[in-house]
């Protein structure tokens, strides 16, 4: 019995596998793949991770482009803001989230490279947005008055400007800049952009840009001479040209020629009823006015002789007829004083208006940037305000404390008789490069750390 089992533990130990010494190089390539199999799952996680951290990192960033705006408490046609704050530099485009009519037009520093651009305030709910005019010929703010860079229509749906193009012939520099070449209309609620362009050689030179009411664009041009001594010469033709807004929002060009009015006669202000005021020897060297309705049948509405009106810093007309401009003053960095002439009466002085810029006449009174000194003894734009023919002051919309940043280009004219609204301070959407840096910045520390971890292995 012992023999026997004694003899089957011999067999079952032959039988057994002789045991093999381990491969080191073998058991090394293992222990790497399981560790490089740990490291990309631990950099997925971790990538994982500092993505859902930039996520949440951009919904605490300073930026509040998702809040909503109260609309405006009118009839519908929007109103004027009680107060205009500076735009964020990335400040989102109408073209993306359409927000027209627009209330006011601005413009100021935007975007990658600090470019003047422009921004408008939405009639009806008081948010901004980034206006971009494809093919403009003269920058924002360009214009040495009013209604000459561009101009924001009645309503404040429309933006029309100077579009830059090649002339027929060689370009002769307009010291603007660029070519002109025709004039362009944005509409601030569907985007559009309509182009009316003009037969000319060399370019035009921009003398006025005005809306006769809210369809109805009227503008005059000087055509440029070629070769002339001292660069360019430029003369007005004689007529005016129109651009009416058609059903199918389609610009529909026309030329003017008003009878009874001078060669050089050049607009100054509308009533924007279909009336404009011309001032008939060119801006600031007549004493006479002429007020005309350029468009259906143009004719010369009647002549007025008010005295003691200065026309080359504004002027305005009203649907009554009446006419406001500013009091010369002896030094151009004071303010002026506002005069009204009524139909068949003298230009009366209203009391206690200091202003630096007209914008309109309405049915309750002017429409003025009020100023005050500061220390330097500069004047600057404090308010928008309507001055009554008593003296009496209405604040429309007070201006942010003037350092350059911003400037007001326009103002929807049919909105000046109606009660401002209050809005608060706009959306100030979150500079673009701020995350592709955090995850730029965080990628890089990822990648270094696994690298050092590698090398740690490795030793």
């Amino acid at each position: 019995m012992t023999s026997d089992l004694h003899a089957q533990l011999h067999d079952l130990a032959a039988d057994a596998p002789v045991p093999v010494p381990p491969d080191a190089g073998a058991l090394w390539r293992a222990g790497r793949r399981r560790q490089s199999r740990r490291a990309a799952a631990g950099a997925l996680a971790a990538t994982a991770v500092v993505l859902a951290g930039i996520g949440g990192a951009g919904t605490v960033l300073p930026h509040d482009g998702g809040r909503d705006v109260p609309p405006a408490t009118t009839s519908g046609v929007g109103a004027l803001p009680d107060r205009l704050y500076v735009p964020g530099r990335w400040t989102e485009s109408n073209d993306d989230d359409p927000v027209g009519p627009m209330a006011a037009l601005l413009s100021t520093n935007l975007g990658w490279h600090d470019a003047t651009g422009y921004v408008g305030v939405s009639a009806a709910t008081g948010e901004y947005r980034a206006i971009r005019l494809p093919g403009s010929a003269l920058a924002p703010g360009s214009g040495t008055r009013p209604g000459v860079a561009e101009a924001l229509s009645p309503s404040g749906r429309y933006v029309a400007y100077w579009l830059t193009g090649v002339p027929a012939g060689r370009a002769v520099d307009n010291q603007l800049g660029k070519p002109v070449v025709g004039v362009a209309v944005y509409d601030t609620v569907t985007t559009r952009v309509g182009r009316s362009v003009l037969q000319t050689e060399h370019g035009v030179v921009p003398e006025s840009l005005l809306w006769s009411d809210d369809d109805t664009l009227y503008f005059q041009v000087s055509q440029i001479d070629k070769g002339h001594p001292g660069g360019y010469a430029a003369h007005l033709d004689g007529q005016g040209r129109t651009v009416t807004i058609g059903e199918d929002q389609r610009l529909v060009p026309g030329r003017v020629r008003i009878p009874g009015l001078e060669r050089y006669a050049t607009a100054i202000a509308s009533d924007h009823r279909g009336r404009l005021l011309f001032d008939p020897a060119g801006v600031g060297r007549s004493t006479t006015m002429a007020i005309a309705r350029p468009v259906g049948a143009p004719h010369l509405v009647e002549r007025r002789r008010p005295s003691s009106l200065l026309l080359d810093v504004g002027g305005a007309l009203a649907a009554d007829g009446s006419i406001a401009a500013l009091t010369r003053t002896p030094d151009e960095r004071q303010p002026s004083t506002v005069s009204i002439a009524a139909p068949g009466r003298a230009a009366r002085e209203v009391p206690g208006a200091e202003a630096l810029r007209f914008w309109a006449l309405t049915d309750r009174g002017a429409v003025v940037d009020l100023t005050r000194s500061d220390r330097t003894g500069d004047y600057l734009p404090t308010e928008l305000a309507r001055v009554a023919p008593s003296g009496a002051v209405t604040t429309l919309t007070d201006y942010p404390r003037w350092d350059g940043r911003i400037q007001v280009e326009g103002f929807a004219a049919d909105l000046m008789d109606l009660p401002s609204v209050h809005r608060d301070a706009p959306a100030t959407p979150r500079d673009p490069r701020v995350l592709p840096a955090v995850a730029g910045a965080a990628l890089a520390l990822l990648g270094v750390a696994l690298l050092l971890r590698r090398r740690r292995v490795r030793d």
